[in-house]
């Protein structure tokens, strides 16, 4: 086999030139050598004669593993070969680095990139080398390894802070959203709370997004630490009186530690706030034993938020009568008119409690019942996604196809 490979002119080229340089000066190479290089690579492919080559290349590493010659064009035949071994590249860039030859550095990374545009080991490699020659070159790969490498967060990061800087904040927060899940991913906690934090200052109202992203910390990193997270958004919603929001938001970190008593604290005074104007307020309150110590949290609050509901101009709903506005709370008693089909109910409020669900303004069945089928109707189809969003949140945000389609027909 090996006088078949001298036979070859191109084999022999190589043969020769791996010899000649031996273990190489390194200091002493050049680009120029790296495009003589190219053109004898060319003469390979053009001669067939790849797999000679790189048992030729393969043989030398063996003896002398810092043969740039040798490293060069067998991590080239690997990599125009979609090999995943691209470690003789790597390491022949090491050596520059470790030589200071960063000019080559930046060739043999172009080089890779022009054959594999989506290497993340060259991308990255010239990204620091643009950023240590503050090369503004630098932004266009970060985003593009910000794009193809999911786990890279440090540098979207980089790039969220650069377009705030800029004014660019759509763009800032887009990045700001991508590097939150890789540090959570990462297990940087502190990363994390600081691109938290930045975000609930710069799109608070996203409920969603923070959501989904609490469940992602409370899983993969730490449950307390979500809890914790989730007081800087519900603060938001507090200080700018959105009162549901920040409930339901103190009910998630109650459901994480039940005897959190700022929390507990919390829930009662923006109860007190969302029913200022209830003439039972501060009875229900009481009589729920919301802000004792010694009852299950989540069972005051049920207990509380069925007895609150049950006042004048509210909704309700009773399987056979269906839906009914309360008209008049006597005392104990409530008169509740169920529409002309069902008539006026009376009932004591410790029945109400047991047998009527109360339903809020902007519930389907609500709508149902109030507004005129017609213009409903035209509600409907003219606006699909407010359609979707108030079945879907008529029950709860758990309603599956059946019961959208059930409300649609029904």
């Amino acid at each position: 086999m090996a006088e078949e490979e001298i036979e070859n002119p191109v084999v022999a080229e190589v043969s020769k030139k791996l010899t000649y340089e031996g273990a190489g000066n390194i200091s002493d190479l050049t680009k120029n050598d790296f495009l003589e290089l190219n053109g004898l690579l060319a003469k390979v492919y053009g001669e067939n004669c790849v797999k000679k080559v790189k048992e030729v290349c393969d043989e030398q590493l063996s003896k002398n593993k810092i043969n740039s010659t040798a490293l060069y064009i067998a991590g080239m035949i690997a990599l125009k070969d979609r090999s995943l071994d691209n470690s003789n590249l790597v390491y022949l860039v090491d050596l520059f680095e470790k030589y200071h030859k960063e000019s080559l550095v930046e060739y043999i990374c172009d080089e890779i990139i022009d054959i594999d545009p989506e290497n993340k080991f060259a991308l990255k490699k010239l990204a620091e080398f643009y950023k240590n020659a503050n090369d503004n070159r630098v932004w266009a790969l970060y985003e593009k390894i910000v794009k193809i490498d999911y786990e890279e967060a440090d540098i979207a990061k980089i790039l969220a802070e650069r377009y705030e800087s800029q004014g660019n904040t759509n763009t800032a927060i887009e990045y700001y959203k991508k590097s939150l899940p890789r540090f959570i991913n990462a297990n940087n906690m502190s990363a994390v709370k600081e691109v938290w934090t930045k975000l609930v200052s710069l799109i608070p109202e996203d409920l969603d997004f923070f959501l989904q992203i609490q469940k992602r910390i409370a899983k993969t990193l730490n449950v307390l630490k979500s809890a914790s997270l989730m007081q800087e958004l519900y603060m938001y919603y507090k200080n700018t009186a959105k009162w549901n929001t920040a409930i339901e938001i103190l009910k998630i970190i109650l459901n994480i530690d039940s005897k959190d008593s700022w929390a507990k604290k919390e829930i009662v005074e923006c109860f007190r706030e969302k029913y200022a104007d209830h003439s039972r307020l501060e009875d229900y309150i009481r009589s729920s034993d919301l802000e004792s110590s010694f009852r299950d949290i989540f069972e005051a609050i049920s207990d509380f938020e069925k007895h609150i509901a049950f006042d004048a101009k509210s909704f309700v709903y009773h399987p056979t009568w269906k839906v009914g506005v309360i008209r008049k709370v006597q005392g104990d008693q409530l008169t509740i008119n169920f529409g002309k089909k069902h008539g006026i109910h009376e009932m004591s409020l410790e029945m109400a409690v047991k047998s009527l669900q109360p339903l809020p303004k902007n519930h389907i069945w609500v709508l149902k019942a109030t507004k005129k089928p017609e213009v409903l109707a035209e509600k409907v189809k003219k606006d699909i996604p407010w359609t979707l969003k108030t079945i879907i949140k008529s029950f709860g945000n758990r309603c599956d196809d059946k019961r959208i389609k059930q409300e649609l027909v029904g």
